[in-house]
């Protein structure tokens, strides 16, 4: 499965997949982000203008917490992941940039579970350490490292509708008249 197969087959081509992606999306980007720490009463306080709240408002120069959030939703939704990198600034995340699972793969590790991450994508090959990524996924029972899209378990029931559609929409061109008629003056066996 990959995430731009859930993209070209659900999202972009099913306006039932997209409206409710689109829905989830817009209301996990809508939720209101803050850190918060334990006080000397061992209540919880938020700690504004915390370092990480910052990032997460401003994940990069290109986008908001609002792009950052349902990119990930999205991503998650059609493809079981979505995958963050960490740029760093003398050793401090200082970026989060999204990125396209379908160009990031696991190197396991007996070990430490997982060795590193393969960007590999139009020819530019990258090794992203495990510290420098964030890798939110859905659950797949088969594999512990990579995640499962919940559009995957329904893909042959959007498929069905988005074929059906497609009918109804040829025979609405056709004005609902056959292309052609075989027919026989005497009956067939």
């Amino acid at each position: 499965w990959r995430t731009e197969r859930g993209i070209r087959y659900g999202y972009k081509a099913s306006a039932t997949v997209y409206s409710c992606i689109n829905l989830i999306a817009k209301s996990a980007s809508s939720v209101p982000w803050s850190v918060y720490k334990k006080n000397r009463n061992n209540d919880w306080e938020v700690v504004p203008g915390h370092p990480l709240e910052t990032l997460i408002e401003k994940p990069n120069l290109f986008m908001s917490r609002k792009d950052l959030i349902e990119r990930m939703t999205t991503h998650l939704y059609l493809g079981g992941n979505a995958i963050l990198t960490k740029n760093r600034y003398n050793k401090i995340p200082a970026e989060l940039w999204i990125m396209p699972p379908d160009a990031i793969k696991v190197a396991p590790s007996k070990e430490n579970f997982i060795s590193h991450y393969e960007f590999d994508q139009d020819g530019i090959k990258i090794r992203l350490e495990p510290e420098d990524v964030i890798h939110n996924k859905f659950i797949d029972p088969s594999n512990m490292y990579w995640g499962m899209a919940p559009i995957q378990a329904c893909a042959k029931q959007i498929d069905t509708d988005v074929s059906a559609l497609e009918w109804n929409k040829v025979s609405l061109q056709n004005r609902a008249i056959t292309d052609g008629v075989f027919s026989f003056d005497q009956p067939l066996t």
